[in-house]
């Protein structure tokens, strides 16, 4: 204790480093912080350098933080993005509407979507602050030292994300942490949704706009859901990926609807459907009113009445 009483004060000394009540508070302080905040004493030490290397895997708490392209196709550094981005160019080799132009633009799309999803995460916040944190050229210098190969446009891509959220953050949202920041610049809806006869409450943030019709039934979402199970979705999804204009235009959802379809993810949302115990004649919304993680499980499910 002595000695690591030293090291905080700066001394690395084997003696009693404090012989105050004060100065012991101050050691015993810091040693409680530490103990109590592992994830400040296990983060792993991220600097604009290893931001920028594409093999780097950023971790958190012991864990890795991935990051997705359309939201759903995960990844954990971008060198493991690369070859992604290099396929789906390379996908429609009959189409003549996706020419050598439409590929190389398709290229810089899903890299600079790749970056941006790297730097702006929801479970850790160093990466966006690394970013804007330094300037345009430090960033130029940093990537220039990479030993890495690297894709066309990989500086751009950092630079227009830099540029982007160097601003974005000052957005609307009075949300105090950078996710809520986040979600408010990327979906500012208006307040409020006439559907069907009914308004959806207020959507500030883009999940508060996906609720059940008020007249939607627990047994009317497990009739549903049902279907869904029973449906082999394969053959749909195959034509959505064959059409390049189809997918191209709305590739969020497609791959929104691959991962939700899936029969795993239909057997987790009934799981989480039926451990709630309501009854048949509940409505629905009841689940997002009592509990609100099952919020985000109505976006795997919009209403009935939108359909």
């Amino acid at each position: 204790m002595n000695k690591a009483c030293g090291w905080l004060n700066g001394r690395q000394t084997g003696e009693w480093c404090l012989s105050s009540i004060g100065g012991w508070t101050h050691c015993l302080l810091l040693f409680a912080i530490t103990l109590l905040t592992p994830g400040l004493s296990s983060a792993q030490e991220l600097s604009l350098q290893k931001l920028v290397t594409p093999s780097t895997l950023i971790s958190k708490d012991g864990h890795p933080v991935t990051f997705a392209i359309h939201a759903f196709i995960e990844f954990n550094s971008l060198k493991d993005a690369f070859p992604y981005i290099e396929s789906q160019a390379g996908r429609w080799q009959n189409s003549a509407a996706f020419d050598a132009a439409a590929r190389q633009s398709l290229r810089r799309r899903l890299l600079r979507e790749a970056v941006e999803s790297r730097v702006v995460s929801m479970t850790d916040e160093r990466p966006l602050e690394m970013l804007v944190t330094h300037t345009a050229q430090e960033v130029k210098d940093a990537i220039a030292l990479v030993k890495e190969p690297l894709p066309t446009g990989y500086m751009e891509a950092f630079l227009q994300v830099q540029e982007k959220w160097k601003h974005s953050l000052n957005c609307w949202s009075a949300a105090p942490s950078i996710p809520a920041r986040v979600l408010s610049n990327w979906y500012p809806i208006e307040e409020g949704i006439v559907l069907y006869g009914t308004t959806y409450d207020s959507t500030e943030h883009f999940w508060q706009a996906v609720k059940y019709h008020p007249d939607v039934t627990v047994a009317q979402l497990a009739e549903l859901l049902d279907k869904f199970e029973h449906h082999d979705w394969k053959s749909w999804l195959v034509r959505l990926d064959g059409d390049p204009e189809l997918y191209l235009s709305n590739s969020y959802a497609v791959e929104f609807l691959r991962h939700n379809l899936a029969p795993e993810r239909l057997r987790w949302f009934r799981q989480e459907l039926d451990r709630h115990g309501l009854r048949p004649s509940d409505r629905a919304r009841q689940l997002q009113q009592l509990w609100p993680t099952f919020s985000t499980l109505s976006i795997c499910f919009l209403p009935l009445g939108t359909r």
